[in-house]
């Protein structure tokens, strides 16, 4: 799941207090929810903080892979 659409579901919940809980600013996480990169220990922190909803290979930008049948 992405960062963005989690955060985008938690009522009540700013990007300030979640800024707190995760020991970064709250211009941070706005950067993170826009879709830069967190650094992989605080990709790993949102990941135990969203109950892992988000996990740190969420952010990656891979592209999209298909699963070849085996011959």
């Amino acid at each position: 799941m992405r960062f963005a659409d989690w955060f985008r579901q938690q009522e009540g919940l700013t990007q300030e207090a979640l800024a707190q809980r995760l020991g970064v600013t709250q211009g941070r996480i706005a950067q993170i929810i826009a879709g830069e990169m967190p650094s992989m220990r605080l990709a790993a922190r949102i990941s135990e903080i969203t109950e892992g909803k988000v996990m740190p290979n969420d952010f990656l930008r891979l592209p999209p892979t298909t699963e070849r049948a085996a011959s």
